[in-house]
């Protein structure tokens, strides 16, 4: 994959809604059952949504820069 595409309307739009996707269902598990690790049940959401394997996803150095320049936005953008 090209740097390109990781700061394209297709790469962000798909990557924004798993984001929102993440952040709501732990928000809701977390409010239904006040866990009593809430970083640990954060880690269960992240695997469970396949979020560890993320760092797979891009090896060509450039490339990898780009992904994770726009992911980590994202995620900063999200909490907003």
């Amino acid at each position: 994959m090209s740097a390109t595409y990781f700061t394209s309307s297709v790469f962000i739009n798909a990557l924004r809604d798993d984001i929102n996707t993440l952040i709501s269902t732990y928000y809701d598990q977390y409010t239904n059952t006040q866990p009593a690790q809430p970083f640990t049940h954060f880690k269960a959401v992240w695997s469970s949504q396949g979020w560890k394997w993320m760092h797979f996803m891009v090896f060509d150095d450039r490339a990898r820069e780009s992904f994770l320049n726009v992911t980590l936005r994202l995620f900063l953008g999200a909490s907003s």
